[in-house]
C-alpha cells in the first residue's frame, strides 16, 4: 500500500500524492526541476496569449455588424449566403449587379470574429483557403484596415458589403443588413 504524504514540500506541485507520483510525474518533481518547469510554463502562456486574445474577441456578442450599398435590396441574408459571398462563391446579387466585397486584414481582430461566426474559419483555414482558391485563379476580397475606408467604400460602390464593428456608427450612406 502506498502511503500519501499530507505535509506539501517547498516547491512541490501536487499536494498530498504519494512520493513516488510526485517523483514521476512530468513537471511535478520539486526543486530539482523547477528552472525546467519555469520555462515550460513561460512558453505555454507566451503561445497562449494570442488565442486568448482571439477567444475574447470572438466571445463577444454582436462584435460587427454587416453593411452594404443601400442600392442593394432586402434587409437580411442568410448565414450560409453571406459566407459564400465572403467566400466568392457567390458573386451577384438577385438581380445580377455584381457583388464587390471588401474584407478586413487576416491580422484584425474583427476578421478573426467574422470568419469564427460566420465563415466557420479560423484566420488560418482562411488563409490556405485562398492560397487553393488562387491557385485556380479566384481572387480574395479587397481589404482595408479601418471602420472609417470601409464605410467610404460601402458608400460609394455599388453592389459593395462589407462588416464594421458593432459599435462603429453609420451614416444614412450605407444600409445594415441582418444575418439569418
Amino acid at each position: 500500500m502506498i502511503r500519501s504524504r499530507t505535509r506539501k514540500k517547498e516547491g512541490d506541485a501536487v499536494t498530498g500524492a504519494p512520493e513516488t507520483l510526485r517523483r514521476s510525474a512530468p513537471g511535478c518533481a520539486g526543486p530539482r526541476n523547477g528552472g525546467a518547469r519555469l520555462a515550460a510554463a513561460v512558453a505555454t502562456v507566451a503561445l497562449l496569449i494570442p488565442c486568448l486574445a482571439h477567444a475574447t474577441d470572438s466571445a463577444s456578442p454582436g462584435s460587427f455588424k454587416l453593411i452594404v450599398h443601400p442600392g442593394v435590396a432586402g434587409g437580411r441574408i442568410p448565414k450560409a449566403v453571406v459566407a459564400a459571398i465572403f467566400l466568392r462563391q457567390v458573386t451577384t446579387w438577385g438581380d445580377e449587379a455584381p457583388i464587390k466585397v471588401l474584407d478586413r486584414s487576416l491580422t484584425s481582430p474583427l476578421r478573426v470574429t467574422f470568419g469564427n461566426k460566420v465563415l466557420g474559419m479560423t484566420t488560418l483555414e482562411m488563409s490556405h483557403y485562398w492560397r487553393r482558391q488562387m491557385s485556380k485563379g479566384k481572387v480574395p476580397p479587397a481589404v482595408e484596415e479601418s471602420d472609417a475606408a470601409v464605410l467610404a467604400f460601402v458608400a460609394s460602390t455599388p453592389g459593395a458589403i462589407a462588416y464594421v464593428a458593432a459599435d462603429t456608427p453609420t451614416p444614412p450612406t450605407v444600409k445594415i443588413v441582418q444575418i439569418d
